[in-house]
């Protein structure tokens, strides 16, 4: 068959079967699948996207400190076996009520508050009376404060002493207290002899000025030595209004021995700028009341 076509013929068919062969293996090539480009962004974006916390505002200035401790409260509450064992060496006995009472800034204005009317009675005897009169809200609740407290620890005391009323009518009326003890005679065998002496002018309960009523000059009594303590306490609580009132006049004295004609008014001032001296009747103040509070609980 091949020899009936003509020359120009075959030249031509191995031409078209050239192009057709070419044709075949471009096609395969691009059949190929392309290769897949792998990039960090794709990959990350098909993973699950986790929760994302929020971070809390920084609190004002007012409120920092106060989300503070609410944040260790919390803190020590979650797991109080690890704030107990890294602080065993280093923990400090609560102090006792009453010192936590006395060191509220509430308590040091009142005690001031009253210190400042105690000078203005030692100035002035009237002042008192003036002063109910008038029904004073500036500085008589503050007296009253002092003077409940003095009277609620005393009235304390009562329960465990059982005084004999004619000793406990001595301890009130003499504002002035001595303790006597001294041995007996070796020959005797005894103990140790416990007296509690009693004298000093009667003075009115209001003005504080001594009365001119007399009493005796002193009286003494045999006393329990292991009670010694709670009849000075007794005592002092039942007398510190005017034992104050003495430590006020004296600070009165100093003031006007150092600045002569001044007023009422200039004197309670300068007398009451004496930080110390009110911060140190007011610290004694606080350690009579917790020795109450030691000898009754």
């Amino acid at each position: 068959m091949s020899e009936c076509v003509p020359k120009s013929q075959e030249v031509s068919l191995h031409k078209l079967a050239e192009l057709f062969r070419r044709s075949l293996v471009i096609a395969v090539k691009h059949s190929d699948p392309p290769t897949p480009k792998t990039t960090t962004t794709k990959a990350s974006s098909m993973k699950p996207k986790g929760k994302q916390l929020k971070v809390k505002a920084e609190p004002p200035p007012k409120k920092r400190k106060k989300w503070k401790e609410e944040f260790s409260s919390s803190q020590s509450d979650s797991s109080p076996e690890v704030h107990s064992s890294s602080n065993d060496e280093e923990f400090d006995p609560p102090a006792p009520f009453v010192t936590r009472f006395l060191n509220t800034r509430a308590m040091k204005e009142t005690f001031k508050s009253y210190m400042e009317l105690l000078v203005s009675i030692a100035l002035d005897p009237d002042t008192m009376q003036a002063l109910e009169k008038s029904n004073d809200e500036l500085l008589l609740p503050h007296m009253k404060k002092i003077d409940s407290m003095l009277n609620d620890n005393r009235k304390r005391l009562l329960l465990n002493l059982h005084l004999d009323q004619s000793f406990k009518n001595a301890l009130e009326r003499f504002p002035e207290l001595t303790i006597i003890t001294r041995d007996s005679k070796a020959k005797s065998g005894g103990s140790a002899v416990s007296k509690i002496k009693m004298n000093g002018k009667a003075y009115n309960k209001k003005t504080l000025r001594t009365s001119k009523t007399t009493i005796k000059s002193a009286q003494e009594f045999a006393v329990d030595p292991e009670k010694i303590q709670l009849y000075s306490l007794y005592h002092s609580l039942h007398h510190y209004k005017y034992h104050v009132y003495l430590i006020c006049k004296d600070e009165i004295s100093s003031v006007q021995k150092k600045n002569e004609d001044l007023g009422q008014e200039e004197i309670v001032q300068l007398c009451m700028k004496n930080v110390k001296w009110v911060e140190d009747l007011f610290e004694k103040f606080g350690e009579l009341l917790n020795h109450v509070q030691q000898k009754c609980s």
